[in-house]
């Protein structure tokens, strides 16, 4: 593979030296480092003339080569170029756009091991000239700019999976408990000494210079706690002869410690892997009683509102603190333990769930920053590199290609014959409205037969009230089916056969003669399942497609997240969503695109 030299396919131009004398309230955007790294960041403006080789237009490439060392595509309106930051013009007829920005981002890799400065780093720009990279063909360079591309969405996504997981916590939280200091579910509500053991840390008298050993017991200062979850410092422990003293500050698996000053309000739950960590100087631990499930109290205390209140009751002048006093004094929400337990099984499901995230996100940046190097070192097989790649992907949950919206278009009353014809077949106890809605859904995107259905997201899943309404109107109308709500609690809908229900048979047959099968053989897998699991799988299979049409990555990771945020009582069946898939895949209920997406 021919081997080149930067320098000889790419030209990197400084910016301009812009100062303050020529800035003004009007002019073009300067572009400087910070603008880059966020976008958010406010725009230095100027009217000086300078030459055109600073302007930066949408598209271009740039990179930043002093303290930030990044490549960055400029994708705003025209602007000025910084020093600083290079814009790289390079031979569109020998390098591909995709491919030589990933060069950069490894030739940056490479560079910044060797980069010049010892407060500043910075790379000059013969040291980027002067770097080789391995330069195959336009079309393998092609595959490999596509390859990496999809490692890096493949972790940009599994990075939202885990945001989403947290946003979705938190809304769950508020939903079932509402926010803690405003109590707008009206429960009742006591200071926490009365369902809590508080205590604070030991004071620094003590401890002493040589209590501190390495790979002793672990001290928690509020340094060390993040995020929820409590992070060891090795060089911070206490010797286990010291520990005999301050065996009263020791914390317990279900404790809550809590920062108590500095950045007010960080706490965690004690795992069992912290279980005889010592809670540190600047820290508070709580041990709730049986009354208070731990994760619940760490939601509470956690909440924006509380850590709110929390920082407006700290004592102190030129550093708030929060003593034991103050946390005993708190007036916390107190719920029937049932609900609060109820919510600690949603967080253990979910915090499962968001390991797995974190471990497939750690296996993609390890196997992205294999294939980069192995890219521009020239040592990458294309075959086997997309063969790891599918595998840290999941491929097993990816099925077909999108098939085209087309099929036979039913008249109403053979819309109305197939209804009545899926009520024959899976009408039981558990029959009602909801089953009849998704078993209609699923047999029109599985069968693929156009009904002219606008399904919508609804609660229950996918919804075409209107249809329904057409359905039942013909059906009781040619007198196949009585269509009743029943006055119970549960307002189940029943359909009761009349007369005529014998005749829809045979206009089924006619109708569908080459449908048939297929529709009988897919209905019976669902003869015997409730109305609840109809739901699931309906709302499975809707998502699942959503993504398969719009060609976004389908895991099982993501349909999840995109169950769960179908609505947000969908959290109810998050238990039985592995099951659900499974049994889609065993007994062939996989979409394939075919349908409009239903949004």
């Amino acid at each position: 593979m021919r081997v080149e030299r930067i320098g000889n396919i790419a030209q990197f131009i400084n910016g301009a030296p812009f100062k303050p004398e020529d800035w003004c309230e009007n002019g073009m955007k300067i572009i400087r480092i910070q603008n880059l790294t966020d976008p958010s960041k406010p725009y230095n403006k100027t009217n000086r003339i300078v030459d055109r080789k600073y302007i930066v237009t949408k598209g271009d490439v740039l990179v930043s080569w002093s303290a930030t060392i990044d490549v960055f595509t400029w994708e705003d309106e025209d602007a000025l170029l910084n020093q600083h930051i290079f814009k790289v013009v390079f031979d569109k007829s020998k390098v591909d756009k995709f491919y030589f920005i990933n060069a950069l981002k490894e030739t940056i890799n490479e560079l910044t091991k060797l980069a010049h400065g010892a407060t500043m780093k910075h790379v000059v720009k013969g040291d980027f000239e002067n770097h080789k990279i391995p330069l195959p063909g336009l079309s393998d360079q092609l595959h490999i700019a596509n390859l990496l591309t999809k490692a890096e969405n493949l972790i940009a996504q599994r990075k939202q999976s885990i945001a989403l997981l947290d946003v979705y916590l938190k809304s769950s939280f508020l939903e079932m408990f509402g926010d803690p200091v405003r109590n707008e579910k009206g429960w009742n509500k006591s200071e926490l000494k009365n369902f809590a053991k508080v205590r604070i840390g030991p004071f620094g008298s003590l401890l002493h210079r040589e209590d501190y050993v390495q790979n002793g017991v672990p001290l928690v200062n509020p340094s060390h706690i993040g995020e929820g979850k409590i992070f060891i410092d090795p060089e911070l422990t206490i010797s286990k002869a010291k520990m005999k003293e301050l065996s009263a500050y020791i914390m317990h698996e279900g404790d809550v410690v809590l920062g108590r000053r500095g950045e007010i309000g960080r706490c965690a739950v004690v795992t069992k892997k912290e279980e005889g960590f010592l809670c540190g100087t600047g820290s508070i631990f709580i041990r709730p009683t049986k009354a208070l499930a731990p994760i619940f109290l760490y939601n509470v205390i956690s909440s924006s509102s509380m850590r709110k209140t929390l920082e407006n009751l700290a004592k102190g002048i030129t550093m708030k603190n929060l003593n034991s006093g103050i946390v005993e004094d708190l007036q916390i929400p107190v719920p029937p333990l049932a609900l609060q337990t109820q919510f600690a099984q949603i967080v253990e499901k979910t915090e499962a769930l968001k390991a797995q995230y974190q471990s497939s996100l750690h296996e993609l940046e390890q196997l992205y920053g294999s294939l980069s190097q192995r890219a521009f070192r020239g040592e990458l097989t294309l075959p086997k590199a997309e063969e790891q790649l599918s595998m840290a992907a999941e491929p097993r949950a990816e099925y077909g290609k999108v098939v085209p919206f087309t099929s036979r278009k039913c008249e109403p009353t053979e819309t109305a014959v197939l209804g009545g014809h899926i009520i024959n077949q899976t009408n039981n106890e558990d029959f009602g409205r909801v089953k009849f809605q998704k078993l209609l859904h699923l047999t029109s995107y599985n069968c693929k037969v156009d009904i002219g259905a606008n399904f919508v997201k609804k609660v229950a899943g996918p919804h075409d009230g209107l249809l329904i309404k057409e359905i039942e109107s013909t059906l009781q109308r040619y007198r196949f089916y009585d269509i009743k709500q029943t006055n119970q609690d549960n307002h189940k809908v029943n359909y009761t056969p009349l007369c005529a229900a014998s005749e829809l048979e045979g206009f089924y047959k006619n109708s569908f003669a080459a449908e048939c099968d297929q529709i009988d053989a897919f209905l019976s897998k669902f003869k015997n399942k409730s109305w609840e699991w109809c739901e699931i799988i309906s709302t499975l299979y809707a998502v699942w497609n959503n993504r398969i049409i719009k060609n976004e990555v389908v895991t099982d990771e993501l349909l999840k997240l995109d169950f769960l945020a179908w609505d947000p009582k969908k959290k109810k069946y998050i238990d039985r969503l592995d099951n659900a898939l499974q049994w889609m895949r065993d007994q062939q209920v996989i979409p394939d695109g075919w349908g409009n997406p239903i949004e």
